[in-house]
């Protein structure tokens, strides 16, 4: 509940909801190093970044349907423990205002990403392995 609140105050801090508001600030890729993994998932990308860099209203819905459709096609197709479907689908929901909707995608997303192994800069392996 407390990321829920969280999240409805920067929505609101960004203006996120009127027209353009993504298009004025483009696409901001994440943080973090978030493997897409997958054909679909990647796709589904290709679609958020267009919506967010799209003026058009019409464009824009269309782009955030065909992401949606290739992000929940992609858990249809096993990808529901990959950390960047949750993610992308939490930047979808907020996208379309449904602030639900995205604090439970973020928190599927980061639940991921901690069980996903991490791995040594150096040696390229995971860490705690015996090799």
């Amino acid at each position: 509940m407390k990321n829920l609140l969280v999240l409805a105050g920067v929505a609101t801090t960004l203006g996120i909801g009127s027209t353009g508001a993504f298009a004025q600030g483009g696409y901001r890729a994440p943080q973090c190093d978030l493997k897409t993994g997958h054909f679909l998932v990647n796709s589904g990308v290709v679609y958020i970044k267009g919506a967010s860099e799209e003026s058009d209203r019409v464009k824009r819905d269309r782009m955030l349907s065909d992401a949606r459709r290739n992000l929940t096609d992609a858990l249809r197709r096993g990808q529901e423990n990959n950390p960047a479907v949750w993610y992308y689908l939490g930047r979808y929901y907020v996208m379309t205002n449904d602030l639900v909707g995205a604090d439970s995608a973020f928190d599927r997303a980061e639940a991921g990403i901690q069980t996903v192994p991490r791995t040594s800069s150096t040696t390229g392996r995971s860490r705690g392995s015996p090799l």
